[in-house]
This record gives C-alpha cells, sequence and structure tokens, in this order.
C-alpha cells in the first residue's frame, strides 16, 4: 500500500482537525493539533474552517464514486 505524499497527508490532517472543531470536539481538536504539528508547521487553526472543504463533503463524495 502506497502512503500519502506530504502534501495530502498535511491536507488530511487539517481536514480531519476541522471535522473536529466544526463539530466541537474542541478538547479533541487541540490535542490533534498538537500531536500532527499542525501549529508547529505555520497552520493557523483559526483560519483553517474557512480555507477546507469539509471532511464530511469529501467522505460523501468517496461513498458516491463508489456506487
Amino acid at each position: 500500500m502506497v502512503g500519502l505524499l506530504p502534501k495530502q497527508k498535511e491536507e488530511l490532517n487539517k481536514a480531519i482537525y476541522d471535522y473536529l472543531l466544526r463539530n466541537k470536539y474542541n478538547n479533541s481538536a487541540e490535542m490533534f493539533a498538537h500531536e500532527a504539528s499542525i501549529v508547529a508547521n505555520g497552520i493557523e487553526p483559526s483560519g483553517l474552517t474557512s480555507k477546507l472543504n469539509s471532511l464530511e463533503n469529501k467522505w460523501t463524495a468517496v461513498v458516491k464514486m463508489k456506487k
């Protein structure tokens, strides 16, 4: 199995973080941001939600493509 490219991994981490914030999992989002080094990589959490497509939209697209 091939892993994600660094840019893909970064985008996935941002999408997960965005999902956690949108669903009010604030403690989990904070811990995830720390463990995924989101802030340490210069990614500001406060601006993420407006810049990303939500993880739900991406998930829905994958499910539709599988059908």
